[in-house]
């Protein structure tokens, strides 16, 4: 069903105008929010948020987000899972695909992190995680949240101790060094 007013007009002052094209669901059987993409974002935070009346967790719910979907997080994370259809006897495409996660929810917990506190944030992400294990009814997992502890660790610790900010765009040279590798792997193995 759709989210409620209250949840739709924090969701529009966090995105602006470019998140009117988002649709906001909720369901009593989501216990974690998510982010999926079929024709257009689907964003689904869960009810209790919305009817709680705690903005903050809210906030950072619909910010975290809508961090995936501005930077079309989901879009990526098919296309690194197509390739895995001809990569998955790769150990080192498993890493990459890790690591891909990793970074998209150290971009998002930023982003989220950016609209209240960064320890606050983390506090929110410790009890997500806690309610993850009462609420066994979650049907789908959440980016990162199901994932192993030291994941969580690591989001947590690059949220209060790590006070470099974060690079949002890959360096060119990254980028033209890794077309260049492919190109190389991809002649001397043809």
């Amino acid at each position: 069903r759709p989210a409620i007013q209250a949840v739709r007009s924090q969701f529009l002052a966090l995105s602006g105008p470019a998140g009117i094209r988002v649709r906001l669901l909720e369901s009593d059987r989501v216990a974690l929010p998510f982010t999926y993409t079929s024709t257009c974002p689907v964003n689904v935070p869960p009810p209790e948020l919305g009817a709680s009346g705690d903005l903050e967790c809210l906030r950072y719910c619909l910010a975290h987000e809508w961090s995936h979907v501005e930077r079309r997080d989901a879009r990526a994370w098919n296309v690194a899972t197509l390739a895995g259809l001809g990569l998955f006897y790769q150990p080192l495409y498993w890493w990459l695909r890790r690591q891909l996660r990793l970074c998209q929810d150290y971009l998002a917990d930023d982003r989220a992190a950016s609209v209240g506190s960064r320890e606050d944030y983390a506090a929110y992400l410790v009890r997500l995680t806690r309610n993850r294990n009462q609420a066994s009814r979650a049907a789908l997992p959440a980016l990162g949240i199901h994932d192993r502890p030291s994941t969580l660790s690591r989001r947590v610790a690059m949220l209060v101790s790590d006070r470099r900010p974060l690079d949002h765009r890959c360096p060119r040279t990254w980028s033209v060094a890794a077309v260049v590798a492919t190109a190389l792997a991809t002649h001397v193995t043809s």
